[in-house]
């Protein structure tokens, strides 16, 4: 799984806490709060995915294990499988979200970084990262 530190914008940090986002152009309080919205979407999707994989890790321990420390899947019942492809449909889902998303924060936060603060600018390069079908699954 990647690993990803949330972007950290110093500028839009202090205006927040500082109350001063007044100060700023509206470009840039768009943009900011663009990264800051993806940032808590992505956040979310965090949690979705570490959950799903956590019931495959539960799931795993009732079964007994293999050499390799596995699962053993030889002795799992009908349902114990289909209840098996059920977690693991939803970890794919969870983590392929999560996936889409942090493309899509990744093309917010190089926008940023170029000092484009257009919504359409930060739109444009989160299309362009994450790609099409990620962008219209969102």
């Amino acid at each position: 799984m990647p690993v990803f530190a949330s972007p950290d914008i110093p500028i839009w940090r202090s205006a927040k806490a500082g109350t001063q986002t007044p100060l700023l152009t509206k470009g840039e309080v768009n943009a900011y709060s663009e990264v800051e919205y993806v940032q808590i979407h992505l956040d979310t999707l965090s949690v979705a995915r570490i959950r799903s994989q956590d019931a495959i890790r539960s799931f795993n321990r009732e079964l007994p294990t293999i050499p390799n420390d596995g699962p053993d899947f030889t002795k799992a019942s009908p349902q114990d499988l289909r209840t098996y492809l059920t977690l693991l449909t939803t970890a794919y889902v969870a983590v392929d979200r999560y996936l889409r998303m942090l493309r899509v924060l990744i093309g917010a936060e190089l926008a940023v970084i170029d000092g484009k603060t257009s919504l359409d600018d930060l739109y444009a390069s989160e299309r362009k990262t994450a790609g099409v079908v990620a962008a219209e699954s969102l």
